[in-house]
């Protein structure tokens, strides 16, 4: 078309989408039900009926923004991608940058996202009710790039600068938890080795452990050569661990791919006051469950558990590992401390044995063992 049709077609969208746009879901369905090149035309008119000054109905902009990122049309693609790049209602543009992940992107777009994931943007005019800020531009440019089917080397660099700088700041973000959360979602495309160098440098011990977690998804042959040290910093950081279930969910994830010795005896001489299977504690378990030898290391960090009374009681997940282990041999180890020490954990092993082997019920294999030991 020509220039002068061009402005036309445009005219003619931004008043179709202001007449219609109270009802933009209808519409949209009716659109998709004609064919992919109304359902691209109907979501493109709604979008251009939006007034700056206006407040506009947030759930008609991302109703619409869904429709074309969900859309395979390619005219689909290169709509979002304008309106992520041209559009000058803040509010619109920052819906659409969010968007771009997963999309097959060239060159310009990714640019952009990138540009943006590190800089922010502030739209050259303000207008009334359109408010949105740099830093809200960045988080939705970082999502995008973490939503990325194949991660580019220029997406991860990304990433890694962001965290270096966030790190450097020392403060917890919504920033760096998007970033965070994209090098979890880029999985093994985010090399180990440069993330390592971000937590060597992190002295914020949350932050740490935020990113340490990041790594949970991947399998323990790709982090086996990181095994060690991550599981160094690991120790040192959860001090500050704060008790929230998805990061617990990632840690215990991650110390059952690099558990080893050094890990088993740090924890259990750090942190056996804690409650086995309970907040900081349930990473500790998870770490001794999946440690593979039944020998002196797990023994003394079932030990040093069993001094705290709440790894006490019937059923005990501190109690059934020390039964495995005196069922492997490490009765005598056993039996010696808990006789002859008198920590309060200690001194519940005999009422816990008695009321369990009195019961009829399964009881305690650290009983058996330690039956088994003193005859």
């Amino acid at each position: 078309m020509s220039r002068k049709k061009d402005e036309a077609f445009a005219q003619f969208l931004k008043a179709m989408g202001s007449c219609l746009r109270g009802v933009a879901p209808g519409v949209l369905k009716a659109a998709a039900d004609v064919g992919e090149d109304a359902f691209v035309a109907a979501a493109s008119a709604f979008l251009c009926g939006f007034e700056p000054n206006q407040p506009g109905d947030p759930q008609v902009i991302r109703a619409c923004l869904d429709a074309l990122a969900a859309s395979r049309h390619p005219a689909a693609v290169a709509v979002l991608t304008h309106v992520a790049q041209s559009a000058v209602i803040g509010r619109i543009k920052v819906e659409a940058v969010r968007r771009l992940g997963g999309l097959g992107l060239g060159g310009d777009a990714r640019g952009l996202l990138h540009a943006i994931a590190k800089e922010g943007f502030r739209p050259p005019h303000q207008f009334v009710n359109d408010a949105v800020s740099a830093e809200e531009f960045r988080v939705a440019a970082i999502e995008a790039i973490g939503k990325a089917a194949k991660p580019s080397t220029s997406d991860v660099e990304t990433i890694r600068d962001i965290l270096s700088a966030e790190v450097d700041g020392r403060q917890e973000t919504r920033v760096f938890a998007t970033a965070v959360e994209a090098v979890h979602a880029m999985g093994e495309a985010f090399p180990a080795k440069a993330l390592m160098a971000i937590v060597g440098k992190c002295h914020v011990g949350l932050m740490r452990l935020r990113l340490l977690g990041a790594c949970s998804g991947r399998t323990a042959a790709a982090l086996r050569a990181h095994a060690t040290d991550m599981a160094s910093l690991l120790c040192e950081a959860l001090a500050a661990f704060s008790d929230e279930q998805p990061l617990r969910d990632r840690l215990k994830a991650l110390v059952v791919r690099v558990v080893g010795p050094e890990l088993v005896t740090c924890l259990s001489e750090r942190f056996c006051n804690d409650s086995l299977g309970n907040g900081r504690g349930a990473i500790c378990l998870a770490a001794l469950q999946a440690y593979k030898k039944t020998d002196h290391v797990l023994t003394r960090a079932y030990l040093a558990f069993a001094r705290t009374p709440a790894n006490i009681h019937t059923g005990a997940a501190c109690l059934e590992g020390l039964g495995v282990c005196a069922a492997a041999g490490m009765s005598d180890m056993i039996v010696k401390p808990l006789v002859l020490q008198d920590h309060p954990g200690y001194l519940q092993v005999g009422s816990v044995r008695a009321a369990s082997g009195g019961s009829g019920q399964r009881g305690c294999r650290c009983g058996q063992g330690l039956r088994r030991a003193g005859r």
